[in-house]
């Protein structure tokens, strides 16, 4: 006996329904638990963060009570030996935590320490440490503007300034078989558009290495980037130079131009890997790209991520990033457009996607831990000697 097609689709059906539920659910359940695995770590990278930073200033009080004479004689601690941020919560946060008392707090530990006790309204704590904010002077009339500028000398230590795209490490690993393959790319049409439309003129200029964002230092109290940057280093940020218009280019993503097989430390975030998909619309079928802005880069390599934990002030994105192929220099070219219209001193926020903080909430955790690692140390090493000095006397 035959069946009909419509009966067979009827049986069919629910099965169908059931296959759908069961890979809804699983999908559901993926997505919790990464949910509550960010949440938990934004939770240790809230605790880590209020921790390093009293031990950080534990070690200063410390260091201005022990002679200079005596510290050149101690041992200096060059860095603590990479260990889980677990471990050291365990082994530091009951003997440290309590001692951070709110008196002593700033206003950036304040927020922090709302942040871990569960409280989701900073602006409290704000409140509360006003009076102790409005003595603190040109740091406070700082705060209250919040950024500061900084030179960028001091801003590129350690990092080569370049507004330029290299392929000078793209020659030299994958030679020039690669680039052949980028000069016989073709500019689609929304390329042309950019590069020679009412914008091009604006965008020639980036790539020949005009600015139009500068860099500053964040010290607003309740930003996650003063909030979270490891106490060794400047909490950076980019704002707009100049007044920018709805849909015009704000800076060109400089770095060094770079193919997949040429490896990276695996903690790199200022990694820009281009669309192998549009790439492939240019014509190229190669080896994936990328634009590495770790060790040479320029001013927009310190645009900020819109990732704000919850109880902190939301961090709305007015940019995104965009490939744009230059048809005369035959290279691929990252560019960051404005998605609203930006005030000039206005911060240039972006949304990089989950897999930029997968590499960044590891490094900080990473670099936090290690801090409180060291100032633990040498909290230790002076308190043993005042505690020697005392009883000898």
């Amino acid at each position: 006996m035959r069946l009909s097609r419509r009966f067979l689709l009827r049986r069919r059906r629910p099965l169908l329904d059931l296959l759908s539920r069961v890979v809804a659910q699983r999908a559901q359940s993926r997505r919790q638990v990464l949910h509550d695995l960010h949440k938990k770590r934004v939770r240790a990278l809230v605790q880590l963060s209020l921790l390093s930073r009293y031990l950080h200033r534990r070690a200063e009080h410390l260091h201005t009570l022990v002679p200079r004479a005596v510290r050149r004689g101690m041992l200096r601690v060059a860095g603590a030996p990479p260990q889980p941020y677990t471990r050291v919560l365990h082994q530091l946060a009951a003997t440290y935590w309590q001692a951070a008392t709110a008196p002593t707090d700033s206003l950036q530990d304040a927020a922090l320490r709302s942040l871990a006790e569960g409280r989701h309204s900073v602006q409290a704590a704000e409140k509360r440490h006003s009076v102790h904010a409005a003595g603190g002077g040109h740091h406070a009339q700082a705060a209250a503007e919040g950024f500061e500028d900084v030179p960028l000398r001091e801003a590129f230590k350690g990092v080569e300034h370049s507004e330029e795209l290299s392929v000078d490490r793209l020659r030299r690993f994958c030679g020039e078989a690669i680039l052949d393959a980028l000069r016989a790319c073709r500019p689609t049409y929304a390329d042309r558009d950019n590069c020679s439309g009412k914008n091009g003129k604006l965008l020639r200029k980036l790539v020949a290495g005009d600015v139009r964002i500068k860099v500053v230092r964040d010290v607003r109290p309740n930003s996650p980037i003063s909030l979270f940057t490891p106490i060794s280093e400047e909490p950076l940020a980019a704002v707009a130079a100049t007044e920018i218009a709805e849909g015009e280019p704000i800076a060109q993503y400089a770095g060094e131009l770079i193919c997949e097989d040429d490896e990276e430390p695996a903690d790199n975030s200022y990694l820009y890997e281009l669309d192998p998909k549009e790439m492939r619309e240019r014509g190229y079928s190669g080896k994936t790209l990328r634009i590495n802005a770790r060790t040479r880069g320029g001013v927009s390599r310190f645009i900020n991520d819109c990732w704000s934990p919850e109880g902190l002030p939301a961090r709305t994105p007015n940019c995104f990033a965009a490939l744009v192929f230059d048809g005369k220099a035959k290279l691929p070219r990252m560019v960051v457009f404005a998605t609203a219209n930006i005030p000039q001193g206005s911060e240039i926020i972006i949304d990089y996607g989950p897999d930029y903080w997968k590499i960044t909430t590891r490094t900080l955790l990473q670099a936090h831990a290690e801090s409180a690692l060291t100032n633990h140390e040498r909290c230790a090493k002076y308190e043993e000697w005042l505690a020697s000095s005392a009883s000898s006397q």
